[in-house]
């Protein structure tokens, strides 16, 4: 049997450049940077960092998932280019692919110099191609006739699709008929060569997590489940993705039984800042990951660029819990930042205020405290955590969903109380017939929201070998799956529901008052916001 040559790729995302011409510090700047999770005016010496640190590996091959800038100005494209063609005149060959950050629909966009943000020209979308055709066009094999996809061959043995997924024709992000056609007819001859076929895009095909599907369900690929189908189908069993900024390995299989991995890479100018090295040896990717450790140009008040970047989305974070309980405008425009439409803030408001202020003064012992009998803990065994704040857990939790492979397995207090606690909320919910699948379909409890957010029991997300063929028997030995669970279900739910009946039959008296109450507080919310509910 003929040996195959090894492959090396590196592959990078949402770089989300940001050129100083549009302004910095200013009171317009401030505004927009607000609730921002990644760097934004420090993005230029970030990225030179990362692309001096990739240019002296000895990978000769680099990937780019697309969102090249910010929002589409031409001087954030023209130097983003430059440091592309920087890679190119160190020996590397650079694969690129733009997305929905790199243009408008409507040719503005705006800069920041003044006090008030201003309407400048922005690229166009058809203006992408003739940019970035140095970057896999000018040498694929073939290219889909909006210019924006193509297909490579890397060297002798592997081929690779870039694919766009702005848009799909039908005002969603994904792939249109006629490409979906492209690609089969493309991967079909490619196969019938005996080559070996690999893809990138930007928008995910594979959830990263529950929580990810609820929050961020319109972020996922328009048409992801029949796409990924397709894809796993044709030879392709590992793509690589961006857009969520969250660092995860998932996985599916098609309903003929093809793998197919996910494999997202966070931002490279936001937290936790990583790149992927990728070795594709005897039909398994070696998949690592590594942090910008080049020197920055920028002092970070005697920080690394790290915990810089660690603090930035802490703070960003934070200040939407915070927000939570005082400022919905706020909140809409941090949350938006972690895939929250802003229209659901703003609709919701009246409900995440009191939520908000609650959630700011609980701590993880007023929790531990009620979960004692689910979780069998002692006081001694959270003593450590009881005067911790919800909210910073919440915030902990947020932050494990990007950087992958959450650190509290089932033997863990902070698991354990989470855990016990949905289990709780579960239970309430039967003892009404109201089964957590009727209100999310596709769960069957709380919990399976929550424990990937604590713990990762599929693939390691920060480094994985990845056998490209493999049954889902075979998928089971390389989970991290060995942990049984070690919450008892909560049989607590009769009890509350009949402690709230009582409390209602008391309160009778009063219900129209509180109903009163909370209509006001919709309709002052619905009044307050009306503009921002509807969109405009």
């Amino acid at each position: 049997m003929e040996e195959i040559k090894e492959l090396d790729l590196i592959v990078i995302t949402d770089a989300h450049y940001y050129s100083k011409k549009l302004g910095v510090d200013t009171e317009s700047y401030k505004k927009y940077d607000a609730g921002n999770q990644k760097m934004v005016k420090d993005s230029e010496e970030v990225l030179k960092a990362a692309f001096a640190q990739i240019a002296r590996s000895s990978c000769q091959n680099v990937i780019f998932c697309g969102d090249s800038t910010c929002d589409g100005d031409p001087d954030s494209h023209a130097e983003f280019i430059s440091l592309l063609y920087a890679l190119k005149k160190c020996g590397k060959r650079v694969l690129a692919i733009t997305s929905t950050h790199d243009f408008q629909d409507n040719g503005f966009t705006h800069k920041y110099t003044g006090p008030v943000r201003e309407e400048i020209p922005s690229v166009k979308r058809e203006d992408i191609p003739q940019m970035y055709k140095s970057f896999g066009p000018d040498e694929a094999v073939s290219v889909f006739k909006d210019g924006l996809s193509y297909f490579v061959d890397l060297d002798e043995t592997y081929s690779i699709f870039g694919l766009n997924s702005d848009r799909d024709g039908m005002g969603r992000s994904g792939y249109s008929e006629e490409m979906r056609q492209w690609i089969i007819s493309t991967a079909k001859e490619a196969r019938a060569k005996e080559r070996k076929l690999l893809a990138f895009t930007h928008h995910p095909l594979v959830s990263p997590s529950p929580f990810y599907s609820l929050i961020g369900k319109n972020d996922m690929m328009g048409g992801h489940k029949e796409i990924r189908e397709i894809l796993a189908d044709n030879g392709i069993s590992l793509v690589f993705t961006g857009h969520s900024h969250v660092h995860d390995i998932s996985y599916m299989f098609s309903e003929k039984g093809n793998i197919l991995y996910d494999v997202s890479t966070s931002a490279l100018a936001g937290y936790p800042g990583y790149f992927r090295n990728v070795k594709i040896v005897n039909n398994t990717a070696i998949i690592t990951s590594e942090h910008i450790t080049e020197p920055v140009d920028i002092k970070f008040n005697g920080k690394d660029l790290q915990e810089h970047l660690y603090n930035k989305f802490f703070g960003t974070i934070r200040l939407t819990l915070n927000a939570a309980a005082k400022d919905i405008p706020t909140f809409a425009d941090c949350a938006a930042g972690i895939s929250i439409p802003k229209r659901t803030s703003y609709k919701f408001g009246w409900i995440i205020k009191p939520v908000g202020k609650i959630l700011n003064k609980l701590t993880v012992g007023n929790v531990a405290s009620w979960t004692k009998k689910e979780t069998g803990l002692s006081k001694e065994d959270y003593a450590h955590i009881k005067d911790n704040k919800v909210v910073d857990f919440i915030v902990d939790l947020v932050m494990r969903l990007y950087e992958g492979d959450g650190p509290y397995n089932p033997e863990t207090a902070e698991y354990k109380i989470t855990v016990g606690l949905m289990n709780i909320i579960d239970s309430i919910l039967n003892t009404i017939h109201l089964p957590f699948s009727k209100i999310l379909k596709g769960y069957n409890s709380p919990s399976e929201l929550v424990i990937p957010l604590l713990h990762n029991s599929g693939i390691c997300d920060e480094k994985a070998a990845l056998p490209l063929e493999i049954t889902p028997e075979g998928i089971e030995k390389i989970c991290n799956n060995k942990y049984k669970d070690t919450v008892k279900k909560s049989k607590k739910g009769p009890g509350i529901v009949a402690t709230l009946i009582i409390l209602i039959l008391v309160l009778i008296p009063f219900l129209p008052l509180v109903a009163i109450v909370i209509l006001a507080a919709y309709l002052i919310n619905r009044i307050k916001y009306s503009k921002e509910i509807r969109g405009l």
